[in-house]
C-alpha cells in the first residue's frame, strides 16, 4: 500500500491526558472521522452523500454503507518536547519568577515570552502556583511545580 507522509506544524500547545506518556500526541481515532468527513466533502465538491458515492463507487470505504474511507492513520510525534503552564491570570512580574524558579529548579528551558499561556481559560492547574503574600516572588515551597 502507498504511503504519503505529511508533517504537520503543532500551533498550539495540546492539553492531553496522556501528558506524562512518551510519546503523547493526538489520537488516529480523533483525527481519522474528521479527516474523512473533509476528505469526503471536497470529493463530492462541497457535498458529502455526493463525495460518499463517488467512494463507494470506486471502492474506497470500508463498508458501502458508512463513510470510513480504506486507509490508515498514523501519528507521530517528532521534535523536542515542550513543557506549559495554562495559567488563569499572571503578572509579567509573577510570569518572570515563576519561569526563573522552574528554569532553576527544573532544569527544563522556558522561553522567557512563551512556555505560559497567560491569561488562559484553563484553570485546572492554577491552585498549583503559590506566590509569596503580598510579593510577586514564587512560593516554592507551597507550590506544586512537579512535572
Amino acid at each position: 500500500m502507498p504511503t504519503l507522509t505529511v508533517h504537520l506544524k503543532q500551533h498550539t500547545p495540546i492539553l492531553h491526558f496522556q501528558a506524562r506518556e512518551k510519546g503523547a500526541t493526538l489520537r488516529a481515532t480523533e483525527v481519522k472521522p474528521k479527516l474523512d468527513r473533509f476528505l469526503l466533502r471536497q470529493l463530492g465538491e462541497g457535498d458529502m452523500e455526493k463525495g460518499r458515492e463517488k467512494a463507494r463507487k470506486k471502492g474506497w470505504l470500508i463498508k458501502p454503507k458508512e463513510s470510513a474511507l480504506r486507509y490508515k492513520l498514523c501519528i507521530k510525534a517528532l521534535g523536542k518536547k515542550e513543557y506549559y503552564l495554562a495559567l488563569s491570570f499572571l503578572s509579567n512580574e509573577k510570569r518572570d519568577s515563576l519561569i526563573k524558579s522552574i528554569n532553576n529548579r527544573m532544569q527544563i528551558k522556558f522561553a522567557q515570552k512563551g512556555g505560559i499561556i497567560a491569561p488562559s481559560p484553563f484553570f485546572a492547574n492554577a491552585d498549583k502556583i503559590k506566590f509569596q503574600k503580598g510579593k510577586n516572588i514564587l512560593d516554592e515551597k507551597n507550590s506544586d511545580l512537579k512535572r
